[in-house]
């Protein structure tokens, strides 16, 4: 990890499709790592207090691979008497809600929920993503024009939307807007565990949507669920059967799965629960592979009952090493997680 001085300008914050308030450091651009830094999560409200932070000071900020930039500490002996202290805002910065405290949480989160407009965007924008339903052209600037334009403000939006107008955004030509169309059709038919971590359920990321769909065959078996049935799979705990129960019980909720049938998503067509040598078995991958592409070997995990997910945690089984790994096998070796080569993985099957 290669660490660099610069100067904390500013102390922003940014809201996560959760409703999830994160303050974010806004920084004097410095290379950190072969990369130009100038901005750095602070995690939460007391990661700034206990690290002493003040808008002004000069910091030490660090970055390791391909990790997500900090801030370390401040440099307290630099300090000239003009620096400021960071106050957390009463009000989101959608402007119409209180910042809250849930609980014994320590992240903060907008009081609107679902109405506050920045979590409508990032849920939108997370909808369409690669840990979404994977819809190629829905990016960040796509969304934010559409909103813009008032052509969208809910998922069921997306799949309203006419090529006239997309041609009626700037820069929009005939032939990415008709790529967008088709990849929005195209993407009715995603698995229904794909679309249920698309929902943007707290707590229920790739591995848990695929552990529930494989439970409980279907997604409206999911959403039929009792608390008991889902805390009775290995390994979910009650933060996620309270997240789901939550969401199922909204209005606009059930309204928009009975949509998004409508659309022709297959909300009710039984999955086959994939039998196999890798059934209950989750893996990472990272690195450069020899013997696949990344595509391929996802493929081949879930053909045999394995789940593939995205971020190195306690509750993963492997991680599949390639060459140029990087901040993944550090992670995995921090935690105690095995690593395997792709030969090794081919042995399981």
């Amino acid at each position: 990890a290669e660490e660099q001085t610069t100067k904390l300008i500013d102390i922003k914050l940014q809201i996560g499709r959760t409703g999830a308030v994160t303050p974010v450091a806004v920084l004097e651009p410095v290379e950190v790592g072969g990369a130009l830094v100038s901005h750095a999560t602070l995690h939460n409200p007391d990661e700034v207090k206990r690290k002493d932070l003040k808008i002004g000071d000069y910091v030490i900020v660090k970055r390791a691979g391909d990790v997500i930039p900090e801030v370390v500490a401040a440099i307290t002996s630099r300090r000239d008497g003009t620096e400021k202290k960071w106050i957390l805002p009463k009000l989101c910065p959608c402007g119409e809600f209180k910042i809250v405290f849930n609980q014994e949480e320590k992240v903060p989160r907008c009081s609107g929920g679902n109405d506050c407009q920045i979590v409508k965007k990032e849920s939108l924008i997370f909808f369409g993503s690669k840990n979404g339903l994977d819809i190629d052209g829905f990016g960040k600037e796509t969304v934010e024009a559409l909103i813009e334009k008032g052509l969208l403000s809910s998922i069921q939006d997306i799949y309203k939307i006419k090529k006239e107008d997309l041609l009626s955004l700037p820069l929009w030509k005939q032939k990415k807007a008709d790529n967008l169309i088709i990849a929005i059709e195209d993407s009715k038919s995603s698995e229904p565990h794909k679309l249920l971590c698309a929902l943007g359920i707290r707590y229920v990321g790739s591995r848990t949507s695929m552990q529930l769909v494989q439970s409980f065959g279907s997604l409206k078996g999911v959403f039929s669920a009792t608390k008991d049935d889902i805390e009775s799979i290995h390994g979910i705990s009650s933060s996620v059967s309270d997240a789901l129960i939550d969401w199922k019980e909204s209005k606009s909720n059930k309204r928009l799965l009975e949509d998004l049938d409508k659309f022709g998503f297959e909300i009710s067509k039984d999955v086959q629960a994939k039998g196999g040598k890798l059934t209950g078995i989750t893996f990472v991958i990272t690195g450069t592979l020899e013997l696949h592409t990344r595509q391929d070997l996802t493929k081949l995990i879930t053909d045999n009952g394995g789940i593939v997910t995205t971020s190195v945690s306690k509750n993963i089984n492997y991680l599949i090493v390639g060459e140029n790994a990087g901040s993944k096998l550090l992670r995995a070796e921090s935690l105690g997680v095995k690593t395997i080569n792709e030969k090794e993985l081919l042995d399981l099957i």
